[in-house]
């Protein structure tokens, strides 16, 4: 396809499919009206498109796109076509984006400026403190922070191959990926940049509590209640055990 970039998002829902991509002059978006409604997203400020979250009513799609500097911003749209909307720029480009189990705001994490990263005593990992938010898919609404989160940071790696970046941007850490979803009980997030490490925050006391032993690769219920993933020791990631937790007993 020569040197075109192809980015794009298949959704697939019970009345149909939906495809939202990014510019590719090679393939003619008439070409896929057969199969798909296709929504133009392409270079929101020149940049690149990242991770995607389909709202739980399958009405908007949230996704981040990096700009030249690599700034992560926050873009909401529908499946009706309609112009995409910026929500937010500069967010913690490390964990998910989701939205709220009743489909009205978006989740998501910004750096917490005043105290961007501290570095814990001996041997362990440096620490971002980051700033949840939850926004109005509209757009007409401002940001609200709802807790503080630790966010552990450092895991280094890197590549010349694009390909690798790409993969590790949106697969997580070695294929780990991250996690931030609001819940009945709280916002269950991933604390590592590693993907070991699952956590419950209770808004009502702003308490954490560990799920699990080093719990990755999480995915919720579909009613929130529960969680599922695998507990394994970074080290050695091949001894996982499938892990379930009821939300309702922490």
């Amino acid at each position: 396809m020569g040197a075109s970039r192809l980015f794009y998002f298949l959704v697939l829902g019970a009345t149909g499919a939906s495809l939202f991509g990014d510019d590719a002059p090679d393939i003619p978006k008439a070409n896929c009206s057969a199969y798909a409604t296709v929504t133009d997203v392409s270079g929101q400020n020149g940049g690149m498109l990242d991770q995607a979250a389909w709202s739980p009513d399958g009405q908007h799609l949230a996704y981040t796109v990096y700009d030249q500097n690599y700034v992560a911003n926050l873009f909401v749209t529908d499946r009706a076509g309609s112009a995409p909307v910026q929500l937010a720029a500069g967010i913690y480009s490390q964990l998910a984006i989701s939205f709220t189990a009743d489909s009205a705001q978006v989740l998501y994490g910004k750096l917490n400026t005043t105290a961007p990263s501290a570095t814990p005593a001996s041997s362990g990992p440096a620490v971002d403190q980051v700033q949840l938010f939850t926004q109005p898919v509209t757009g007409n609404g401002a940001a609200v922070s709802i807790a503080t989160i630790s966010f552990g940071v450092g895991c280094g790696g890197g590549s010349s191959f694009p390909g690798d970046w790409q993969y590790s941007s949106e697969a997580g850490y070695e294929g780990h990926h991250h996690i931030l979803a609001m819940t009945p009980f709280g916002v269950l997030y991933s604390n590592s940049c590693n993907g070991f490490g699952t956590e419950l925050l209770k808004l009502d006391s702003g308490q954490s509590t560990e799920i699990g032993t080093s719990l990755s690769r999480v995915a919720v219920s579909p009613d929130g209640t529960k969680v599922v993933g695998i507990a394994a020791n970074a080290q050695t990631p091949l001894n996982g055990v499938l892990t379930i937790v009821d939300l309702q007993t922490l």
